[in-house]
């Protein structure tokens, strides 16, 4: 098993990382003014394409694979595989689907704290999604 950090909060106050055991097995939060640790379920869809929030502990993921070289890539859009992009809060549990693509990732980032841009999956350009301040 690994562990591969993330990113600090914007205020320094937590650390977000992953344990990996080949894929990540698990997402924690480190807390630097007492040292816990709180962990957090990886979804089941995650594979390599993400963008984390951590500020609020939200995680932009798609479920395009890694693929490792351009016979694969080539194979999986041949396919037309469905790629789909979630938002999930690492915190609730709660996830909730945002775009869908036919075997194209996104390159989700976040704008600012409530904002993701990604990829648009019909054409040209990057889509942005505001995140309901109750989700």
């Amino acid at each position: 098993a690994s562990l591969e950090g993330w990113q600090w909060s914007s205020d320094g106050n937590f650390f977000w990382g992953t344990v990996n055991i080949r894929d990540p097995f698990l997402f924690f939060k480190l807390s630097a003014s007492d040292w816990s640790l709180e962990q957090f379920d990886v979804p089941l869809e995650y594979q390599f394409e993400h963008a984390l929030n951590a500020d609020k502990g939200l995680m932009v993921y798609s479920t395009r694979p890694w693929l490792g070289d351009i016979e694969e890539a080539m194979e999986f859009e041949k396919e037309k595989v469905p790629v789909f992009l979630y938002l999930s809060n690492l915190q609730s549990g709660d996830r909730k689907k945002i775009a869908t693509s036919i075997a194209k990732g996104f390159k989700p980032l976040w704008d600012d704290e409530n904002t993701v841009s990604f990829d648009n999956p019909d054409g040209k350009g990057r889509n942005h999604f505001t995140i309901d301040l109750n989700f």
